[in-house]
C-alpha cells in the first residue's frame, strides 16, 4: 500500500511514514489545489485546507492507495490560541474521506496578533515565534514546551487517529486483500518454477558428481602408474 502525502513538507511526510510503519511505501506529491490562507484560523477554514489538499492528491491516486492532506491553523476563542493540524486520509477504492486532528499547542496572543496584523494571507504565527524566539519557523511547538513536543511528534498521532478509522468492510481493504491473493498466486508460480529449476539443477549435480568421481579414479590410476614407474631397484 502507498500513503500519496499532499506537498514536500519533510515533518509531514515522515509522521505518515512513522505512522504507518516499513511496510507501507510514503511519498511527497507536489499537486496545484484550492489553497487557503498561509495561516488558516478556525477549524472550517482548516478542514477546508486539509480536504483540498486530500482531494488533490486522491485525483492521482490508485485504487490501493491512501491519499493525505494535512492542514495546520489556529482555533482562537476567548483570548486563546490553539494551534492543531487536521489530518485528511481518502482511500483511493472507495473514496471514503476520514478526518482526524491532531493534539493542540497554544500559541502566545502576543504573536498571534503580531502575525495577524501583518496579515494571515501572507504570514503564520509560526514564522513570527522565529522571528522573536530564533527557533524553527516550522516547529515552534518544540520552543514552546521545552522540547518535550515536537511538531513532528504530534502529527504522527494525528495521523495514526486517522488511520485506525479505516473500516475493515471498506472497498479499500477488499481491493488490498485481493492485489495480496494476486501477489500471492503469482509468487506460488515462482516456487513452483523454482521447484522445477531446483529439480533440473539437481539432475546436472548428480551428473557432474559422477564424473568428478570418475576423474578422481583415473587421477588416482595414473599416479598409480607414476609411482611404480619412478621406482628404480636397488643394487645387490
Amino acid at each position: 500500500m502507498k500513503f500519496l502525502v499532499q506537498g514536500a513538507s519533510p515533518h509531514k511526510i515522515e509522521a505518515v511514514r512513522q505512522a504507518v510503519g516499513p511496510l507501507h511505501q510514503v511519498e511527497g506529491i507536489r499537486c496545484e489545489y484550492t489553497k487557503v490562507n498561509e495561516q488558516p484560523v478556525g477549524f472550517a477554514e482548516t478542514l477546508r485546507g486539509a480536504l483540498a489538499r486530500a482531494r488533490a492528491v486522491s485525483a492521482h491516486s490508485q485504487p490501493t492507495d491512501i491519499a493525505v492532506g494535512i492542514e495546520s491553523g489556529i482555533l482562537r476563542s476567548g483570548g486563546f490560541s490553539i494551534d492543531l493540524a487536521v489530518v485528511v486520509m481518502i482511500h483511493g477504492a472507495d473514496k471514503r474521506e476520514v478526518v482526524s486532528t491532531t493534539t493542540g499547542i497554544m500559541f502566545p496572543e502576543t504573536f498571534v496578533l503580531k502575525a495577524e496584523a501583518l496579515g494571515f494571507s501572507t504570514t503564520t504565527v509560526g514564522s513570527v515565534i522565529a522571528q522573536e524566539v530564533d527557533c524553527d519557523g516550522t516547529d515552534p511547538h518544540s520552543y514552546l514546551t521545552q522540547g518535550r513536543v515536537s511538531r513532528l511528534d504530534t502529527l504522527v498521532q494525528g495521523v495514526r487517529s486517522a488511520l485506525f478509522q479505516t473500516p475493515t468492510n471498506s472497498k479499500a481493504i477488499q481491493h488490498r486483500r485481493d492485489h495480496a491473493r494476486d501477489m500471492a498466486f503469482a509468487l506460488g508460480r515462482d516456487v513452483e518454477l523454482l521447484k522445477k529449476v531446483r529439480e533440473s539443477l539437481g539432475k546436472e549435480i548428480t551428473v557432474l558428481s559422477h564424473a568428478m568421481l570418475e576423474l578422481e579414479g583415473l587421477h588416482i590410476n595414473l599416479q598409480l602408474q607414476i609411482n611404480k614407474g619412478s621406482k628404480v631397484p636397488h643394487s645387490s
